[in-house]
Parts: C-alpha cells; structure tokens; sequence
C-alpha cells in the first residue's frame, strides 16, 4: 500500500486571516463647561442699613457725647438700637488711662479702664469722643499721644472691634480760654484725623459743619447755657452724618468680602 504523504508546511492549504473588526468608533463627551462664580451684585450705601453698623457698637466719651446718646440714640431705637453707652460727665482721656478712677464708666456694677469693659461687652466696633477736657490739661500734643495710648490699649484688649474717632466739636467764641480755643480744637482735629489714616481707623467730621465764618461754634448750635454743649439741632445733625459714614463703611465692606475693590 502507498503511504499517504503527511502534508507539510509548505504544502498545507492556506487560509485567509480573519478580518481584525475595527473598532467601534465611541463618541467623545462633551466637556461640561465649568460655571463661572456667582458675581455679588454690585450695591450703594444706600441698600445698607445704618442699625446694622450700631448693632454689637459702643459709644464711649464725655459729657458731649453723653448728651447726643441722650438726645438722639436712646429715641431712635431704630437705627441705634443696637448700640450701647460708655460715656460720663467730665470723662477724658487722661481719666481713661487711669487705673482706677471715680469716673470710669459703670458696667455690671463695676468701673473698669474701658477697654477692660469693651471686652466684657464683646463690642465690634467702638466710636471715641475725647479732648475738650484734655486739651486745656494735657495741651494738644500731650491729649493726642495720651489718645494713642488709649487706642491702641483698646485694640490690645479687643482685637476684633474697629475703632472709629469722631472729632472734637468747637466751643464758642466767647468762652474761649488762653489753653482750650478753637484753634487748639482744630490742630488736635488734625492730628487725630492723620493718626487715624495712618492707623486705617475710623475718622468721622462732625465739626466742620458746625462752625461759623470765624471757626468757632455756630451759635445757633449751642445750648445757651455752656461754652461746649451743643443742642438738639446740631445732634440731628451728628446724628445725619453717622449714619452716612455707617452706611459708607458697610458698603465698602460688603465691596472688600466680595472683591469688588478696585
């Protein structure tokens, strides 16, 4: 019998490869677009409320100060409200650095130095009214340093408060003394209002708008009665430009949180 060759390689019938299936082609996503940040609206003063800058505020300073609080805050619980009363008959500076004094304003029964009690109170920001029982005493330069000494005893003890000064009003021409006058007013004026810039503390003008042509007290402003005390007239207007000033600075504070500054 004839063997039946075994094919080999060369002779082995060939096939023809399979087809590689091309791949399917997968649709690429689209990429979803990132959302751009929620912009703050832009805002003016005028959509801020005043009581909002006096809620968590206190006042603190003299006799002056103590009679707007008297004239105008204690009425208007609507926009001050909020606010709170450190002021005292014949206060100053100089008392305020006291140690211990007669004078120093009571809170809880007690009399603190006040930036001990502005602690206590947890005061977010705190509006000074000082020098027309200093400047007499102390003179100009010696009430201004005694006023930075103050302030920054305040910031030490309340790191969070703001700090805003209001300036010292004018006397009347006629009571005017060799050592307290207008003109002294005016250079501490001054002076506090560049302390204030060079601190980036507040600073609030309530005394040029009560001046006459001479730069002394507005008589129609005073209360007839004293060289320094002013009436209900020119507290209406402290009181007008304190809640400019307050609606002022929530703005730019809303601006500075939402990086609209320029």
């Amino acid at each position: 019998d004839e063997t039946t060759p075994v094919p080999t390689p060369e002779n082995l019938p060939t096939q023809e490869p399979e087809a590689t299936p091309e791949p399917t082609p997968t649709e690429t996503p689209e990429a979803t677009p990132t959302p751009e940040p929620t912009k703050a609206p832009a805002m003016t003063k005028d959509d801020f409320k005043a009581s909002d800058f006096f809620d968590e505020s206190v006042f603190v300073g003299d006799s002056v100060l103590s009679h707007f609080y008297l004239t105008v805050p204690i009425q208007d619980k609507e926009t001050f409200g909020g606010s709170k009363n450190l002021t005292v008959v014949s206060y100053s500076v100089r008392e305020a650095l006291k140690e211990e004094s007669d004078i120093h304003p009571m809170y809880q029964g007690e009399r603190k130095q006040v930036w001990e009690t502005i602690k206590l109170m947890d005061a977010k920001r705190v509006l000074l009214f000082f020098g027309l029982n200093d400047i007499g005493i102390s003179g100009v330069e010696g009430f201004v340093e005694n006023y930075k000494t103050l302030v920054a005893n305040i910031k030490e003890a309340a790191p969070e408060a703001s700090i805003y000064i209001i300036s010292i009003s004018p006397m009347r021409a006629d009571k005017e003394g060799k050592r307290l006058n207008n003109a002294k007013i005016t250079e501490a004026n001054g002076l506090l209002k560049e302390y204030a810039l060079a601190e980036e503390i507040g600073y609030i003008d309530v005394a040029t708008m009560l001046l006459d042509e001479n730069g002394a007290m507005n008589t129609k402003y005073s209360d007839g009665e004293t060289n320094v005390h002013l009436n209900k007239k020119a507290y209406l207007m402290w009181k007008d430009v304190l809640v400019e000033y307050a609606k002022e600075q929530l703005l730019a504070e809303y601006e500075a949180e939402n990086g609209l500054t320029e």
